[in-house]
């Protein structure tokens, strides 16, 4: 058990064995692609429910522009990598407030998006699950969930 920041993990153990990541924001999309690049066999992020990561190309759009980009088209944006990994309708997670005509949207969660690729070629490869529950306790090399 460690902590994801500050060199707080034992990095020269994670090769080959299984992972969970708790939480689902930015750094625990990080530490997904640390563990994959450390050749982890499989990560789990554990979450109380799915925030939205965004993929690479959407957030450099949303970047570039002089204006805030519409909701209703970063979600639009997300789909075909959402469809790619089996993640489901971007309009349909929990930060997403919008009316039934998806005329409009405004996206809500209580952390940042995690942004980049790797979460979703993880999915794709099989290198990543979601597990949507929260934990219990812990024990040796276990985590007992709810």
């Amino acid at each position: 058990i460690g902590y994801g920041m500050n060199d707080d993990m034992p990095y020269d153990h994670i090769g080959g064995t299984n992972v969970a990541i708790l939480g689902n924001g930015a750094f625990a999309v990080e530490n997904v692609r640390t563990c994959c690049e450390l050749g982890a066999q499989l990560c789990y992020l554990v979450t109380r429910r799915k925030n939205l990561p965004s993929p690479r190309v959407p957030c450099w759009f949303v970047h570039q522009g002089p204006t805030p980009t519409p909701g209703r088209m970063v979600l639009d944006m997300f789909k075909p990598m959402f469809d790619l990994a089996g993640m489901g309708d971007p309009w349909e997670y929990w930060g997403v407030h919008a009316p039934q005509d998806r005329s409009r949207a405004t996206i809500i969660q209580n952390s940042r998006f995690g942004i980049g690729d790797v979460t979703f070629l993880a999915l794709v490869w099989g290198k990543m699950e979601y597990v949507e529950s929260t934990v219990k306790r812990f024990a040796r090399h276990t985590v007992h969930l709810n």
